[in-house]
Order: C-alpha cells, then sequence, then structure tokens
C-alpha cells in the first residue's frame, strides 16, 4: 500500500511576505479617493466595511454600511477638495503649503478627484504620504 503523500511532489518553499510599505500606502489612499467618488456621484453612498462578530466561541464575519465623509467643502462659492490620509490632510506640494484643491464648479468635482487617483497611482504625492504616515506613525510609540 502506498502512502498518498509519496504520490505527491513535495518541495521546501517560502512565501513572499514583503510587501512594499509605499504601495500600501498608496493603495489606502486610492480606494479612499474612489470612496469619494461614489459619494461624489451619489450621495446616499456608504462604503462596506467587515467587521468579526464574536458570538460564543464562534468568529463571524459580517459586512457593515458606514457613512463616508466628503474630503470636499464649500466657502463663499468655492468647493476645496482635500485629499487624507487617516484623519490627517496630505499636503499637496513639496513646501507643505498647499493642502486643498479650489474648484469653481461642483460639476469638475469628480474629473478632480480622478485626477488625483491618476496623480497617487503615479507615485506623485509618495513624498507627502509618508511624512503624514510618519507622523500618524510616532502616535503610537510610547
Amino acid at each position: 500500500m502506498t502512502s498518498i503523500l509519496s504520490s505527491l511532489k513535495l518541495s521546501t518553499a517560502k512565501r513572499e511576505s514583503f510587501t512594499n510599505p509605499i504601495i500600501q500606502r498608496r493603495n489606502k489612499v486610492i480606494s479612499k479617493l474612489n470612496e469619494q467618488v461614489q459619494l461624489a456621484e451619489d450621495p446616499n453612498f456608504k462604503a462596506e466595511r467587515t467587521r468579526k462578530n464574536r458570538d460564543d466561541e464562534q468568529v463571524n464575519t459580517i459586512t457593515v454600511l458606514k457613512s463616508v465623509k466628503p474630503c470636499w467643502f464649500s466657502v463663499n462659492d468655492k468647493t476645496y477638495v482635500q485629499v487624507y490620509y487617516g484623519n490627517k490632510v496630505i499636503p499637496l506640494n513639496s513646501k507643505s503649503d498647499k493642502n486643498a484643491i479650489e474648484i469653481t464648479d461642483k460639476s469638475d468635482l469628480v474629473p478632480t478627484l480622478k485626477k488625483l487617483i491618476d496623480a497617487v497611482s503615479n507615485a506623485e504625492l509618495d513624498q507627502q504620504i509618508e511624512a503624514v504616515s510618519n507622523t500618524i506613525r510616532k502616535r503610537f510609540k510610547k
């Protein structure tokens, strides 16, 4: 009688667990900007989040709907768009003195958000995202 395992081809493998943190941060910002595009197109949009529900020794994953806070605001007939990493505003230039995009017409909101997605995916904001990420990370160190 032959063993089942001996009929299989066995090998030694190690899974790559390294993922580039810059790409992870970039993807996080892009996913949040995609939610903002959906919110701009549909004001009743709610994002789906997964939560773990622990009931009597069982762990179930449930999906809950969460309201999305808009990243834009209006002042004096002008709309300003800010990009967030977590709860911090990302500066949009290397001098860190500009943190919002001004648009005059509300119909330009979705195209502006899509341009921001393109800018983030082209690594134009990587330095600013990393700086904000480092300030957030410092809060967690004791």
